[in-house]
């Protein structure tokens, strides 16, 4: 089994998006604004480089859009593995209101009790 890196990560959670090609996911970045090739996609999935926060945050986005991503523990994990922060409140207001709090999960720090609310989809 792979070590989990954020390359490693980001293909897994890219592939649970339905991306199955790094060239997919490269065409979905662009049309959304973001204009990385394939080559680009190709460095972040082999650790040879790191979008910076806010091209995560927006890749974040998109793959939760379909469902790549389905709770704010997965994109803590990719930005932990990326050097990053934890998401603050602030962005996850901002950039994910779909995600609803769940006060059921005891002893987790603040981001990883949000998960997706069905009600929202």
């Amino acid at each position: 089994m792979a070590e989990k890196t954020f390359g490693t990560t980001l293909r897994e959670l890219r592939k649970a998006a339905g991306l199955q090609t790094i060239a997919e996911f490269a065409a979905l970045l662009q049309l959304n604004g973001l204009n990385y090739t394939v080559e680009a996609v190709g460095y972040w999935e082999r650790n040879a480089r790191t979008p910076n926060r806010d091209i995560l945050l927006t890749v974040c986005e998109l793959l939760a859009g379909r469902s790549g991503m389905t709770n704010l523990e997965q994109m803590n994990g990719l930005l932990d593995y990326a050097g990053m922060n934890d998401l603050s409140e602030g962005e996850i207001t901002a950039r994910f209101p779909q995600l609803d709090h769940v006060d059921s999960i005891p002893n987790s720090p603040i981001c990883s009790k949000w998960i997706r609310s069905p009600s929202r989809s």
